[in-house]
């Protein structure tokens, strides 16, 4: 906590993830009916942004891939409610690594998803 006591003691790796995507991970594994379709929805956009020459830019990329593991997360919720649900969650969600265009981003994409 204090002048990076705990982060010191992270791996090289972990100190290097990106925690947007570490944290819509973690949501995709806790809510999503199976976190390997979501890598699978993050690789199939990547290939279809790159099939139809579609330019990101590197904050966009991290969007779309946090888009995409996020993308099942309120598949438990009636489906009248899934997209208001879904944002809601996205909302309030304790995400680092993202501001409120960002956040509001991944919000709007899970809602109208559903």
């Amino acid at each position: 906590v204090r002048e990076g006591f705990l982060y010191s003691l992270l791996d090289e790796a972990e100190q290097k993830a990106d925690p947007l995507i570490s944290a819509s991970e973690e949501l995709a594994r806790l809510r999503s009916r199976s976190v390997t379709h979501a890598h699978e929805l993050v690789d199939w956009t990547a290939k279809t942004f790159a099939a139809f020459g579609i330019d990101e830019t590197e904050d966009e990329a991290r969007y779309r891939h946090a888009a995409a593991l996020l993308a099942d997360i309120g598949w438990r919720a009636h489906p009248e409610y899934r997209g208001k649900q879904s944002l809601n969650i996205i909302a309030h969600a304790s995400f680092f690594g993202v501001d409120h265009p960002g956040r509001a981003f991944l919000a709007m994409a899970n809602a109208y998803r559903h």
